[in-house]
């Protein structure tokens, strides 16, 4: 459901980032697949700064079969409007979970708190962060290093409410410090969905738009 005052670029930003956020759990999802463990590793371990990030979500979009890819059944805009996608039911409901976790203040302070504490980790062990490159190798990272990253991994899925993906992205076999950068990229692009939907201006899994009036709109 889109509603109150959008812009172009938010007609077009909103259904961009669901489609990364939905690719992602598509990936989590379909882990059991080598060919999609093998993707995500590879595009994981191939950091060298936000462009990388941009790579994750788009390396996972295209390993999604045409079939189940995010596809615009309906489109109406004159607040209240809506996008209506054709999307794997069990996806979009995973998508819709995170994002109605996500809009409670307490969950929401929590993650930012951990996003803060994360990019101040990096720092100081002069790790490469979410937008930079550089920073220390995989091979220079210590035993305490490595087992910090994990924990901080592990809690960033508690807080998101992913317990049944953490055994699944562990299957992936990346670093954690590849496994967080790539969370937090995901994280970066849920909030953004979390402004639209605390501002009144998306509304995921519903329509304020009545039943019968999408029903003419699509026929029309």
């Amino acid at each position: 459901g889109l509603d109150n005052q959008l812009f172009i670029n938010d007609l077009s930003e909103i259904p961009k980032i669901f489609e990364q956020l939905y690719s992602f759990h598509y990936g989590l999802a379909h882990l059991g697949r080598i060919s999609i463990r093998n993707t995500m590793l590879r595009l994981m371990g191939s950091w060298t700064g936000g462009f990388s990030a941009v790579n994750i979500f788009t390396g996972l979009k295209n390993v999604i079969p045409v079939l189940h890819r995010p596809e615009v059944s309906s489109l109406q805009y004159n607040s209240p409007g809506h996008i209506e996608l054709n999307l794997l039911p069990d996806l979009a409901q995973s998508v819709q979970d995170v994002s109605v976790r996500i809009e409670n203040e307490f969950i929401y302070d929590r993650l930012e708190k951990i996003y803060k504490n994360n990019y101040t980790y990096f720092k100081d062990k002069d790790l490469s962060g979410f937008d930079e490159g550089g920073g220390s190798e995989l091979r220079n990272i210590d035993s305490e290093t490595t087992e910090n990253l994990r924990k901080r991994v592990r809690i960033f899925f508690r807080c998101l409410g992913w317990k049944t993906y953490q055994a699944q992205f562990d299957m992936i076999g990346a670093h954690p410090l590849q496994q967080l950068r790539a969370v937090m990229a995901y994280y970066r692009r849920l909030k953004t969905l979390r402004e639209y939907i605390v501002a009144d201006k998306l509304f995921i899994g519903h329509s304020r738009v009545p039943v019968e009036q999408i029903t003419v709109n699509t026929e029309n």
